[in-house]
């Protein structure tokens, strides 16, 4: 993987001012996962040909000789002084130089703040994480390798305080001006 990016592309997921569109936190914290010892790819350097496509998540990816670490991510983790193994080991070897990078993009300020905001991010699929007797808004189901949204939801308008996840009214918990999901609260007062 090469480091010649210097600022992120239109569509980075480490931008703040894209809408947030992975498949959730999970995903997002794969990612983070994924920073700390390989890397990356900007996926618009990705030659999604040489996927081998086995249809399970146990298959390892091949990178391709054009793929590029993710700018955003390099951004992202510079600014918190968290550079990776892959990042310091090609800035050893003349690879990487972290002073060509646009310091300035719009990306979050931390990988955590990039999870939270990826966790926000699941608000348009307009299901409840909780989905709870009586839920409103239920996650939907799967329909062979796609999720298929329940009918008739709506945007959701509450979002735990704690965790970020959103909430449809019916499954709610609610704490002085502060809106909790069940499982939340539970953790709080165990503590």
């Amino acid at each position: 993987m090469r480091f010649d990016l210097r600022k992120p592309c239109e569509k980075c997921p480490f931008r703040t001012d894209v809408k947030p569109y992975l498949s959730g936190p999970e995903r997002a914290q794969e990612i983070v996962e994924s920073l700390g010892d390989g890397g990356f790819p900007c996926h618009a350097t990705v030659s999604y040909d040489d996927y081998d496509d086995y249809g399970d998540d146990e298959s390892p990816r091949v990178s391709s000789p054009g793929e590029q670490f993710c700018a955003g991510a390099l951004v992202m983790l510079e600014k918190v002084d968290r550079p990776g193994q892959a990042m310091r080991i090609a800035e050893r070897l003349g690879l990487y130089d972290r002073t060509k990078l646009k310091m300035d993009s719009p990306v979050y300020g931390s990988p955590e703040k990039f999870i939270r905001a990826q966790a926000r991010g699941r608000e348009e699929f307009g299901s409840c994480s909780v989905c709870g007797p009586g839920c409103e808004a239920p996650a939907g189901y799967m329909n062979g390798c796609t999720v298929v949204a329940t009918p008739n939801y709506e945007k959701l308008e509450n979002h735990c305080e704690e965790c970020g996840e959103p909430i449809c009214n019916a499954c709610v918990e609610v704490r002085g001006d502060k809106t909790y999901r069940s499982c939340c609260v539970e953790e709080e007062d165990d503590d």
